[in-house]
């Protein structure tokens, strides 16, 4: 799996699927007989001519800036116009929208749930509700592509909402489209309850990841949590600040990870303050889906003594970009600046390594092929809030449909909860849940 790197903010910030953010709005000026423009205006030029049919001067534009990025490197790449709202809803962790997550298939146009906090949920929306009409416009005709554009709006839109209830009852609801947090923390549960093993999937690093790790633990947490199993399996990377503030909630001193450029060493240590989690015992879950932030904050779990690595080796990704945006909007490079290391030196980059794979988990637990593709469908499925939890029951009930997803045979989930127990012996004592 190739992960993305994403960074958004207009300040330098480090960022891990190995990625650091540029300062923006930098101007570059040329020299007007710099011979490097003057053969890309005659290649642009005679192309434009002679080509079999149009072609804009962006367009060609951006195709040349992307054969810059992309023969560096796999991971350097050019983002134009068009790419920049993914990458800034990857990054920031939000989007612009109603904030309701579509039961599949989305064209039926069933909501399954509001996102938590959302402006749907502040309007009343509910689980099962089927769209009608969106601004007067019938779902029928529109179907989700069209709902998506009416909805988002980069800006604040109240939009007229006609939903059916499970109960066929039509309802009108005025709802007014904002910034709404895209989950990256999911499906988090208890494991069991005798002792409280608790569960959390962590399915990429966004800026909100951190806060939405907390408040699930936090809620984990009033029921006592004495151990919990942390998902990174298929976790492609992100922010690296972000994977560096949760790897400090379980790690109360020393370094989380270094990063090392042509002309610069970076050390990100741990604060003891911000250890809030130290103490529960942990298990952590990766594979050759795990790369890049997930990566770094796998390796300093385990450099760390911190967490027991279960599953398979990771990817192999310790390089590190840098997202450089131009000042007019006209779209962004990314290009690979440094490599980290683990706290105790482990170089994960394959290409610079010669490697295989990237870190090696305590205990190796081999899954099968159909399993595994089962377990990603259930990651990758919207995870409801625990406040909806009983009315999607109801709703399975009623209809006799499965409508919450559930976990999956995994052999690898399995031998995690049986450390926690205590009932096999893990590489090393970790703190055992009583």
């Amino acid at each position: 799996m190739t992960p993305r790197a994403s960074a958004s903010s207009p300040t330098a910030f480090p960022f891990v699927a190995g990625v650091a953010l540029a300062a923006a709005g930098a101007v570059i000026l040329w020299p007007s007989s710099d011979p490097d423009l003057d053969r890309y205006r005659a290649v642009r030029d005679w192309t434009r001519q002679a080509y079999v049919r149009p072609v804009s001067d962006e367009q060609l534009m951006d195709d040349a800036l992307r054969g810059l990025a992309d023969g560096l490197d796999a991971w350097s790449s050019w983002y134009d116009r068009g790419d920049l709202a993914k990458l800034d809803r990857e990054t920031e962790g939000r989007f612009h929208g109603l904030g309701v997550s579509l039961r599949a298939p989305a064209s039926d146009g069933r909501i399954l749930f509001p996102l938590a906090g959302g402006p749907a949920e502040s309007a009343g929306v509910l689980p099962g509700d089927r769209i009608v009409r969106v601004a007067g416009l019938n779902w029928s005709d529109i179907g989700h592509e069209g709902f998506r554009a009416i909805v988002s709006t980069p800006e604040p839109r109240e939009i007229d909402l006609v939903v059916a209830g499970l109960d066929g009852e039509e309802r009108e609801l005025h709802v007014t489209t904002a910034s709404v947090v895209e989950p990256t923390v999911r499906h988090e549960r208890f494991l069991d309850r005798d002792p409280h093993i608790g569960y959390v999937a962590l399915r990429a690093f966004s800026a909100e990841s951190p806060a939405e790790l907390d408040a699930a633990l936090e809620r984990l947490a009033r029921e006592s949590l004495a151990g919990l199993v942390l998902d990174l399996r298929g976790n492609p990377g992100g922010m690296l600040n972000a994977a560096v503030q949760i790897a400090s909630r379980f790690v109360p001193e020393g370094e989380i990870v270094r990063t090392l450029g042509r002309r610069d060493r970076v050390i990100h240590t741990a604060l003891e303050e911000r250890a809030r989690w130290r103490g529960v015992a942990l298990v952590c879950l990766v594979d050759e889906g795990s790369a890049s932030a997930a990566e770094v904050l796998a390796g300093a779990l385990q450099d760390h003594r911190a967490a027991i690595l279960v599953g398979r080796p990771t990817y192999g990704k310790g390089a590190v970009q840098t997202i450089h945006r131009l000042g007019d909007g006209a779209g962004a490079i990314k290009v690979t600046t440094s490599r980290y290391e683990t706290p105790a030196g482990q170089q994960l980059d394959r290409p610079a390594d010669g490697l295989a794979h990237g870190l090696v988990p305590d205990v190796q637990v081999d899954i099968d092929g159909a399993a595994q593709h089962a377990v990603y469908e259930f990651l990758a499925r919207a995870s409801p809030p625990a406040r909806w939890r009983e009315a999607l029951r109801e709703w399975e009930r009623e209809e006799g449909i499965p409508v919450v997803p559930v976990h999956p045979d995994d052999p690898q989930l399995d031998v995690a909860l049986a450390l926690l127990r205590g009932e096999r012996p893990g590489p090393e004592p970790i703190a055992r849940v009583p």
